[in-house]
């Protein structure tokens, strides 16, 4: 049976029905594309609070390395100035007279 004979069966009944089942479905779709565009929403709002979470942690993590370092450093160079006091004055007098000369240029 092809198109034209099956439209001419249908009823006025039938085409308000069916108009009335698409604008039903137009606000579903709607509704439907409105709640995935929260849903994206929501997830990459997620996301940035997870990354700004990682990132306050990765920080954190670098801040307490670097302090740890900077204390093994000071160590070390108490140590060295403790050792060999003499040999660290004339380095430091060294490279200060080197960096007064790079800075103090005509």
């Amino acid at each position: 049976m092809d198109l034209r004979k099956k439209l001419e069966n249908v009823s006025g009944a039938d085409i308000e029905a069916i108009i009335d089942d698409l604008a039903a479905l137009k606000k579903d779709v709607a509704k439907a594309i409105a709640h995935v565009k929260k849903l994206n929403l929501d997830d990459a709002l997620d996301s940035a609070r997870d990354m700004a979470d990682d990132l306050t942690e990765d920080a954190a993590d670098l801040y307490k390395d670097m302090q740890k370092r900077g204390r093994k450093t000071m160590v070390a160079m108490e140590k060295q100035l403790d050792d060999q006091p003499v040999a660290s004055l004339l380095m430091a007098f060294a490279a200060g007279f080197v960096i007064s000369k790079l800075f103090f240029r005509k």
